[in-house]
């Protein structure tokens, strides 16, 4: 797992330090990076509690992982359309 975070890490944290000013870079990439260490996780008790609700058939469950994926596609999708104020 420390292999694979490192190989996304690196390009992020670069990508994040080149399209934010020096005056706001390190308040802008810290707020990215923590909003997501607060929000992230709860994506797994939300397919707990998809997985819960559901009926145990084999085929809903896909669906649902299939529909959590398509969700958080949608969302990487969204947040690289965001674009930042040029200074």
């Amino acid at each position: 797992m420390g292999i694979l975070f490192g190989l996304a890490a690196a390009p992020q944290t670069l990508y994040f330090t080149s399209i934010f000013p020096t005056e706001v870079r390190w308040s802008a990439v810290a707020f990215g990076w923590n909003l997501n260490a607060s929000i992230g996780p709860l994506s797994t008790m939300a397919v707990v509690l998809l997985l819960e609700s559901s009926p145990s058939a084999p085929t809903t469950l896909a669906i649902y992982g299939s529909v959590m994926m398509i969700i958080g596609a949608l969302l990487v999708i969204l947040g690289s359309l965001i674009r930042t104020k040029e200074y």
